[in-house]
């Protein structure tokens, strides 16, 4: 069955979340992956933190923030036009992109607390929807390697 990018924005709409197959080729996302792990080298050769601990619960969960500066790989998957027809399907024309991070799950990882990011931007209470996330998944995941979890009904 094809992949109908319509569908998947009502079901975003409608769910909160939608998972969009093959926007990457597996050689592309193994290809984001390798520069990710060089920005994270580069990230900790200017003396950043890699490991929050007021996040995650060990240092199994690496954090690379300013992915925008590092890599020109990253400002096209943040204008990536899949990923930008998602986010205008439910934010509308106007958005602003908050933050562009990335969390590398590596084995051994724990959940973070329960949380909304969209606290981030919007205190509640929520009466509509202030935030998205667009989540770059360059590997399998699921629960036991750290998926984002969701909690049903949360986007209304």
């Amino acid at each position: 069955m094809a992949f109908d990018l319509e569908e998947a924005k009502t079901h975003l709409r409608e769910h909160g979340w939608v998972r969009v197959p093959s926007v990457l080729t597996a050689e592309e996302a193994a290809g984001v992956l390798d520069r990710l792990w060089k920005a994270k080298e580069a990230a900790e050769a200017r003396g950043e933190d890699t490991y929050l601990s007021f996040l995650d619960p060990n240092p199994s969960n690496v954090r690379v923030f300013y992915l925008l500066e590092l890599d020109k790989i990253f400002r096209e998957l943040v204008s990536h036009s899949t990923a930008i027809s998602m986010v205008k399907a439910v934010l509308g024309e106007n958005f602003l992109i908050s933050n562009f991070t990335a969390n590398i799950a590596r084995p051994g990882s724990q959940s973070m607390a329960l949380h909304s990011d969209q606290s981030i931007v919007f205190p509640d209470p929520w009466q509509n929807v202030w935030a998205l996330n667009v989540i770059w998944c360059l590997t399998d995941v699921n629960k036991e390697n750290g998926a984002t979890q969701y909690i049903p009904g949360s986007n209304k």
